[in-house]
Formats: structure tokens, C-alpha cells, sequence
């Protein structure tokens, strides 16, 4: 007699959610293929990916938790094998995820380690491997990557040493690729800063003496999500008074109050793609001395916007600001000026891979068609009086750069 299946096994079997991609499946094949290209650039024969933010850039992948935190049995090792002669992928997971595999990925070979398994995830992939011949030769792990963390990785590597496999760092491979955006993506991230502006208008809405910053937070989480909009992979900081001198503080339960200089800082996001906007909101009329100088900071904006270009020297567009910042008496004052990459991000954080800024030499890198950054000028105020922080979001196409956000640059002040 046959036997009955399990609830268990009948769910596993049987109960994947219908497919919910954000992309088609010729876009992923694309990156699929430019990854393995890189590979062959840089000798490296099979690459194993575990980074979130790879993930789901390869396959789709998204989830909730990735074992970055927990008991030391429960291993961040689930991932992506790419091999840079085979135009499939081989997609680790424990059984746990193998629904939400179905669902959200492009997998089509999808293996599934379950937890009678008696020896976990780390030997299942290594032995899968072996059988398949993919670690006769140059394994790339990720190991710039914070999953999994250093002592399951290093256990990890000396599994596959162990089989034969010599391995190196491949931690920038799917980073570099990922640095140029494709025109799927590029739409994305617009519509990540049309998101993040509905966020901003909510924020001044609400904002106002006696609100604490918990208060705005909330609103402005509200308004994107109702607006299609994602989970940011930071919290997003809402910081009033001195405190907006801590630029990275948490919003807290702090009473905004009257004279009080805001920073909001919002990352509106779609389908895990990121743009970066911040303001100044001056709760009743600013100081005169303080108004003026917010002023130069925000006028940046305009010189930016007519100097970028596409393929312009990133060196000569620092130039350019160098000289406005110094002009304007600024420069001496400078918290940080430059960008830093966007794009698909999980928490802990939405900071991508490439950055440029006034300190350091960018050498031969140009404003590539498909970049996607953010722009920050932020310096320390007169009197006192904090932080002014200016952010925006831009991206380079072919024929222009666009910067995303409609939110006026210049101090908004609240009466």
C-alpha cells in the first residue's frame, strides 16, 4: 500500500505561491551572463554566491532572514554556484525556503537540503559540487560579504580546500557587474525617488512643534509603502535639533520644538532598489547667518546639474564643486562630499560597493550610462546650529543625467 504524504511533504511538494518576479527572465539571464564574463576576466572558474543583495540580483531571491545572526548550528551558507562554462546556475537552499525559492527566483535548479540531513548545509553543497565537477579548479567565495560570517565561512573554505578546490576572494565580481544598471533597473530607481518624494511630502505634512521624530518616521513610512513602495534597508533618520549634527542617529521619541533645524534623510524603494534623498526643514525662520550659508550648500545643486554629463571625468566634476564649495566659504567646514552607488539592498545596509568623493583620487572613472548615485554635500553650520545635510539621487544614461528627486534643494521652512 502507498504511503500517505505528510502534510509536510504534500506543502513541500505541492505548495509554492504563484510566481512573483520583478524582473523577466531575459534580464536575469543577462546579468548571468555578464557575471561569467567577469569570471573569465578574472580566472575563476566557479563562484559561490551568498551575499542577500547578489541573491536576489542573480535569481530573484528575497527573503526575510539569511542566518547572519543566531545559534551557531544555523549556518548563512544556502547560495548561488555559478560556473563559468555553464549557462545554468545551481541554487542552494535548505527546505524551509524551498517555497519561497519557487516563488521569487528564476532557479531551475533549485537543490534542497532538509533537516534530516545529518550533515547540513556545508557538506550538501560541497558534495553537490564535487559530483559536478565544479571545484576542479579556481572557487571564488564572497568573502568581503558579512554572510556568512567569518568562522562559517573560514569552515566553509577549508570544505571545499578539502576537495581540491584553490580558493580566492570573488567578492567584486557580482559587485562590479552590478555597478552599471540596466534600463529595467534604471526605471526602478526612478521609481524608488518618485516613492521617496511622496515620503518627503508626508513628512512635511505631519511635521511640526511637539511631533517627535518617531512621529514623522511613521508618517513617512506610511506614505510609500501605501505608494507601492519597499522596506528601506536602513531606518531611514529623522533627527531635530543638535541632534542633527549626529547624522547617523536613530529617530527617537525626542519632541521636535520650535527653532528646531531638521535633517530627513529618505530612501524610497522599489522592488529592493534604492534612491536617496535628504532636506533641511527649519521649524519657523531661520537664523539669517545660518539661512545664508544652508543656501550655498543647496546652490550646489544647479552647478551640478549643469556640468554632468555622461562619460564626464568623475576627477573634473570634483573639480568643478571643489572650487564652488570653496568659494562659497564651505570648504573648510566639509562633514563629506561625493556619492556612493544605489541599487538593490538589504539591511544592514543600502551603501553600494563603488563611492567617489573630494578625498580620494578617482583616477580614470568616468559618470558611465547606467550608474546609479547618490550625490551628498554636507558641512557644519554657523552658530552652532548643527549639520546641513543635501542629498540627491542621479543617474547617467546615454544621452544625460538626471537627477531623480522633485523635493526643492533649498531650506524648507515651516511656520
Amino acid at each position: 500500500m502507498e504511503k500517505k504524504m505528510t502534510h509536510k511533504e504534500h506543502t513541500l511538494a505541492f505548495g509554492a505561491p504563484e510566481k512573483d518576479l520583478h524582473f523577466t527572465p531575459e534580464e536575469y539571464r543577462s546579468r548571468l551572463t555578464r557575471i561569467r564574463k567577469e569570471m573569465a576576466v578574472k580566472n575563476i572558474d566557479m563562484l559561490y554566491v551568498t551575499q542577500p543583495d547578489n541573491l536576489c540580483y542573480i535569481s530573484g531571491y528575497r527573503a526575510e532572514w539569511y542566518q547572519e545572526k543566531g545559534p551557531h548550528a544555523w549556518k548563512g551558507l544556502s547560495g548561488i554556484a555559478i560556473h563559468v562554462d555553464h549557462d545554468n546556475y545551481i541554487h542552494f537552499e535548505g527546505e524551509d525556503e524551498k517555497l519561497m525559492a519557487q516563488s521569487t527566483t528564476v532557479s531551475d535548479d533549485l537543490r534542497i537540503v532538509g533537516h534530516e540531513d545529518p550533515h547540513g548545509m556545508e557538506i550538501f553543497v560541497a558534495d553537490n559540487l564535487e559530483s559536478e565537477g565544479w571545484l576542479k579548479g579556481t572557487v571564488g567565495i564572497e568573502m568581503y560579504s558579512h554572510r556568512p560570517n567569518r568562522l562559517d565561512s573560514e569552515a566553509f573554505q577549508k570544505t571545499l580546500e578539502a576537495k581540491g578546490a584553490k580558493i580566492v576572494d570573488g567578492s567584486d565580481i557580482t559587485l562590479s557587474v552590478r555597478k552599471l544598471k540596466s534600463p529595467a533597473e534604471i526605471e526602478c530607481a526612478r521609481e524608488a525617488a518618485r516613492i521617496g518624494d511622496i515620503g518627503f511630502k508626508a513628512a512635511l505634512n505631519v511635521i511640526k512643534p511637539g511631533v517627535s521624530e518617531l512621529d514623522v518616521f511613521a508618517e513617512i513610512m506610511y506614505a510609500m509603502l501605501k505608494a507601492g513602495g519597499d522596506i528601506p534597508a536602513i531606518q531611514l533618520p529623522v533627527v531635530a535639533g543638535k541632534k542633527n549634527a549626529c547624522f547617523h542617529a536613530l529617530s527617537s521619541k525626542r519632541e521636535i520644538k520650535p527653532g528646531d533645524l531638521v535633517n530627513i534623510d529618505i530612501c524610497g524603494v522599489y522592488k529592493k532598489y534604492h534612491s536617496d534623498v535628504t532636506r533641511m526643514v527649519s521649524m519657523g525662520t531661520p537664523d539669517p547667518e545660518v539661512a545664508e550659508y544652508i543656501g550655498h550648500v543647496t546652490g550646489a545643486l544647479d552647478i551640478a546639474k549643469g556640468i554632468l554629463k555622461p562619460n564626464l571625468p568623475v576627477s573634473e566634476f570634483l573639480d568643478v564643486m571643489t572650487k564652488y564649495y570653496k568659494s562659497n566659504g564651505l570648504w573648510e567646514n566639509q562633514w563629506w562630499i561625493g556619492g556612493y552607488e544605489l541599487g538593490i539592498s538589504f539591511p544592514p545596509d543600502w551603501v553600494g560597493a563603488y563611492y567617489f568623493d573630494v578625498d580620494t583620487d578617482p583616477g580614470d572613472d568616468t559618470f558611465e550610462p547606467g550608474l546609479v548615485t547618490n550625490y551628498e554635500a554636507n558641512f557644519y553650520l554657523p552658530k552652532g546650529a548643527g549639520l546641513s545635510c543635501f542629498i540627491d539621487t542621479m543617474a547617467v544614461t546615454e544621452d544625460k543625467v538626471e537627477f531623480m528627486h522633485t523635493i526643492p534643494a533649498e531650506l524648507i521652512i515651516i511656520e
